[in-house]
């Protein structure tokens, strides 16, 4: 019997799903075109005796690719943040130990033709025998694979391919073709303790619980998680959660470093001092930027010579870089009623006057930053806005808070005209600096948070009432809340209660981390803005 190619590409009500070619007789081929509306069934007794000759191919493949942010490899409950070579270049923990600069990464990707179907003229279904792929990159054949399953796992470098399915019944084939895309989207997250989710334990407690590697507790990894107060709960993480969900055709790696402390210069370019973890060991941890070179095995200054390119870095800093700690803890003691008038007001002059000095120096601070940035392979940056604490939401109004920081200590606090002093010589002005960094270096500057703060500053209403800080509520989502007056940050007293305070000799109001930090909800704030920057 004559045998013919035949294709179809068309717009049939049954068969408008599918791209297909099939072997078949010319006076078959002709029967196809009259049966185009046909209401498509398989029988309940599977296959028929029908010659092959005379089924059509229907459907097409579909692809996906696994999870690979949002682990829980160790079941603890954590967020898994291995922060490793291996784990960039999705490696077996270890296999980095000899060097694997000039690896390609390769990921997972599932084929699915699972609903692909052989249908005869009366819409009748039959088994499909074999399972042929052919992978093709720039015409030339990566990988082939023959299954009697409808599934196929196969090992890709990121790129765009060509696949045919060929499935077969008897002597008679039929094949369908598509493109896919192999995405696994790299995220990187930089800079000071807004960007770590300081104020934000996995697990409250005092010692608290932070993100882990997904291995055991003393791992290099989770010991640095520990000291640099990294929480699953902060913005850049639950952004890189979203991304990963969002899409069952493309994955996220996504590179935890960010450290409560750091600033642009000691934390990000060079090692910030030593941190104490939960342990009470002090340890320095390196640079962000020599770590974020090693895990993407780079090799001397040339950015080429870095084993993947990263999507997207976000970055938080020069909060630390201007003393906005020291300045805020300055306000708080300086009090009005304290101190005679003039001194007050002197003192009140100078250190101003210092935070001015301080932003000054952002645009070659961060000069500094993006020459550094020029040895690594990078997409995009997205460098965020640092949003205020003064108001709060009632009645409908946004309000100004008349005092922060009061739960401190006893009898001292930031007074209204200090907030107002701190709002317009601080925060816009820093922001302002950091805006015209972004620009002058093309990178994309992240502020939508800000607008989305006002309303929830620190005097706002409390966001647990009697039930409290849970934790991280993976593999969930955070919640969000109905009040328009809650509060987004850390008070004192709570940041004891979740974290810990300064021990023995240290009032632990004054010693614990957390205060004045973003809490969970403030957090879902920064990853909104994220997400909307990065185009999600």
């Amino acid at each position: 019997m004559a045998q013919t190619r035949f294709d179809y590409a068309g717009s049939y009500p049954c068969l408008d799903r599918a791209v297909f070619r099939i072997r078949t007789t010319t006076a078959a081929a002709a029967i196809l075109l009259l049966v185009m509306g046909c209401d498509l069934q398989v029988p309940d007794g599977g296959p028929t005796t029908q010659p092959a000759e005379d089924l059509v191919l229907v459907g097409t493949f579909d692809w996906s690719m696994p999870e690979r942010f949002g682990l829980d490899a160790n079941r603890d409950g954590r967020i898994d943040m291995p922060n490793t070579i291996e784990y960039v270049l999705n490696l077996d923990q270890g296999a980095c130990a000899a060097g694997c600069r000039d690896a390609t990464p390769s990921f997972t990707v599932i084929l699915d033709a699972s609903q692909v179907s052989l249908v005869d003229p009366a819409g009748v279904g039959f088994e499909i025998e074999t399972y042929a792929w052919t992978i093709a990159e720039n015409e030339a054949i990566v990988d082939s694979v023959v299954t009697d399953s409808s599934q196929a796992v196969v090992q890709l470098a990121e790129g765009v391919y060509d696949v045919t399915l060929e499935v077969g019944r008897g002597d008679a084939t039929f094949s369908v073709e598509s493109t896919v895309a192999v995405d696994d989207v790299l995220i990187v997250s930089i800079g000071d303790s807004w960007a770590g989710g300081e104020g934000n334990p996995e697990r409250p407690g005092d010692p608290p619980l932070w993100a882990d590697d997904g291995t055991t507790p003393d791992s290099a990894q989770s010991i640095a998680h520990d000291a640099a107060h990294r929480s699953g709960l902060a913005g850049s993480a639950q952004a890189a959660l979203v991304v990963e969900r969002s899409d069952p055709r493309s994955s996220v790696t996504f590179i935890f470093l960010a450290a409560s402390g750091a600033g642009v210069v000691e934390g990000i370019l060079e090692p910030d001092g030593p941190m104490a973890g939960s342990d009470g060991v002090e340890r320095t941890l390196p640079a962000q930027l020599d770590e974020l070179r090693d895990v993407m095995g780079c090799a001397g200054d040339d950015a080429a010579a870095c084993a993947r390119e990263i999507d997207a870095l976000l970055v938080s800093a020069g909060g630390n870089d201007i003393g906005f700690a020291f300045t805020l803890g300055s306000l708080i003691a300086l009090d009005p009623t304290l101190l005679v008038n003039p001194i007050y007001e002197n003192l009140l002059a100078n250190l101003f006057a210092d935070v001015e000095q301080e932003i000054d120096q952002i645009p070659s601070i961060f000069e500094s930053l993006a020459i550094a940035l020029e040895q690594l392979r990078i997409t995009r940056v997205f460098l965020t806005a640092y949003p205020g604490s003064l108001t709060y939401a009632a009645g409908g109004q946004i309000l100004p808070c008349e005092e922060v920081g009061g739960d401190l200590f006893p009898g001292l606090e930031v007074d209204r005209t200090e907030l107002e002093l701190l709002e317009t010589r601080l925060r816009q002005p820093l922001n302002a600096a950091l805006e015209a960094v972004a620009a002058d270096n093309g990178w994309v500057f992240v502020e939508d948070h800000v607008a989305a703060f006002e309303g929830h500053g620190y005097c706002g209403s409390d966001p647990y009432q009697e039930a409290g800080y849970a934790g991280n509520p993976f593999p969930d989502l955070v919640v969000p809340s109905s009040d328009p007056g809650v509060r987004w940050f850390r008070q004192a007293g709570e940041s004891v209660q979740l974290q810990g305070g300064g021990g023995l000799f240290q009032p632990d109001r004054l010693a614990t981390t957390g205060t004045f930090h973003p809490n969970e909800l403030g957090h879902q704030a920064y990853m909104a803005a994220l997400l909307a920057a990065m185009g999600y």
